[in-house]
């Protein structure tokens, strides 16, 4: 079924070959290859601003960490570093008591520190740089953010399932309506993470808005049995790589995911395979 939905269809509207998906494959590939590489770390660079916050929070054992915080510095880092002070609290006794106004003014200086860490992270990581939700995201990023990963894993498993779902929805619904599909997967996850609460985390870039859009829409086009594989076979093994190896999220940093970003892919791609099923284009497509 999945090819013979469109088979008697003619020009780009019925193309039966996954042209859009392998010229998106290949920009995603591009996108790794010239712009993914950092731009290096010099003495007052993305590095240098790290161990400098780093070793302030050390110093610094009744520092609140926001949620930015402990990403910037790194879970595992605040975790061993918190760690390390409570044990330091136990054989020390009663730790000192500061002014309030010290207190302030620590807290203050770290969120400097964690300001600079963010800001030179961002000007020397492309993944972050293309990324959107940051104060005056370019408009270009919107659109740039879907094509520049984190990091090779990332790369792959976004392409692996965006290929596998890419291939088979372009060739039953056409190369037209699925090209158009991913313009909106691109830009609607981008726009919910930039509306809701984005500007202050993060950025969000890479693929994974758009693959969750492509595979809400073949789990639902895939209703019935149309396809070889299930879909909530494919939705589930990307959500679980995605959250637990992409991303490195547990239980104690739910928090990170860029959850409005993939509840609104979600809904765009269960929606528009209904729509598209509803009204039967796929039928009208062959007439």
């Amino acid at each position: 079924e999945t090819g013979g939905a469109v088979g008697g269809a003619g020009g780009i509207l019925g193309n039966r070959y996954p042209v859009v998906t392998g010229l998106l494959a290949v920009l995603m590939l591009a996108g790794f290859g010239f712009l993914q590489l950092p731009a290096g770390s010099g003495e007052g660079g993305y590095t240098a601003a790290l161990e400098r916050a780093r070793g302030f929070f050390q110093q610094n054992p009744d520092l609140e960490l926001g949620r930015r915080d402990r990403r910037l510095l790194g879970h595992d880092f605040v975790e061993a570093a918190e760690k390390a002070q409570a044990l330091a609290r136990e054989a020390n006794g009663a730790a000192p008591v500061f002014s309030p106004r010290i207190r302030q003014r620590t807290q203050e200086r770290f969120a400097d520190l964690g300001q600079a860490v963010f800001d030179a992270r961002l000007a020397e990581y492309p993944a972050w740089r293309h990324g959107v939700g940051q104060a005056e995201t370019p408009i270009q990023n919107y659109v740039v953010h879907a094509f520049v990963h984190d990091g090779p894993f990332a790369l792959f498993v976004s392409l692996v399932f965006f290929v596998v779902a890419g291939m088979t929805l372009e060739v039953t619904w056409g190369s037209a309506i699925f090209g158009s599909f991913c313009l909106l997967g691109i830009l609607l996850p981008a726009a919910c993470f930039t509306l809701f609460g984005g500007r202050t985390d993060i950025p969000f870039s890479g693929a994974s808005g758009l693959v969750a859009a492509l595979l809400a829409a073949y789990t639902v086009r895939g209703i019935g049995g149309h396809f070889p594989v299930p879909g909530w076979l494919l939705l589930g093994a990307w959500a679980f790589v995605e959250v637990l190896f992409v991303r490195g999220i547990w239980v104690e940093s739910a928090g990170e995911m860029p959850i409005a970003a993939h509840l609104s892919a979600l809904a765009l791609g269960a929606g528009a395979a209904a729509g598209i099923r509803m009204f039967g284009v796929e039928t009208k497509l062959v007439e």
